[in-house]
């Protein structure tokens, strides 16, 4: 290679470095998460009975205990503020002799009340899925669509 080529090699690659940077680049903006992520499309046809027997169970007896202890409670309150004893004197004032609430015999017919719709609530749930079982025989099942969350960065990208 001659002088005078390697001067206009070296010409030729100012020229090409000056519009390189003269030259606007494409800022690349840091890929986002897909909205939606994966989504799967799948038809439940059939529930286990035991299952759903178990968890009405737990469930019914879960709601039965507080709503037993928030009626402790709030008869409790009733008591100390003086409630019970206005509503059993108005109950005497209008006829009703010697009437009392007698706490013990209350909450025992409360509690027998609650056990029995425990297992009511839990029967009405076995048989609507004996039913539902039945029927998804008969037209398919229920078709669910599922959809994966993704999170921020999982895709590898920075987030700063």
């Amino acid at each position: 290679m001659t002088a005078t080529e390697t001067t206009a090699a070296r010409a030729s690659d100012d020229v090409d470095d000056r519009a390189r940077r003269d030259r606007p680049t494409a800022v690349v903006a840091p890929r986002r998460a897909t909205a939606g992520g994966r989504t799967t499309r799948v038809v439940l046809r059939k529930l286990d009975v035991w299952t759903v027997l178990k968890l009405s169970l737990v469930y019914y007896l879960a709601l039965f205990v507080v709503l037993l202890v928030a009626g402790m409670l709030l008869w409790a309150g009733a008591t100390a503020v003086g409630v019970v004893g206005n509503i059993e004197g108005f109950m005497v004032d209008i006829g009703f002799e010697d009437f009392r609430f007698i706490p013990s015999e209350l909450l025992g017919g409360f509690a027998l009340a609650g056990l029995v719709l425990v297992v009511a609530g839990t029967f009405a749930n076995v048989l609507l899925t004996a039913l539902f079982n039945l029927m998804s025989d008969v037209v398919g099942g229920v078709k669910l669509t599922l959809q994966e969350d993704v999170e921020a960065g999982a895709t590898g990208a920075s987030t700063v």
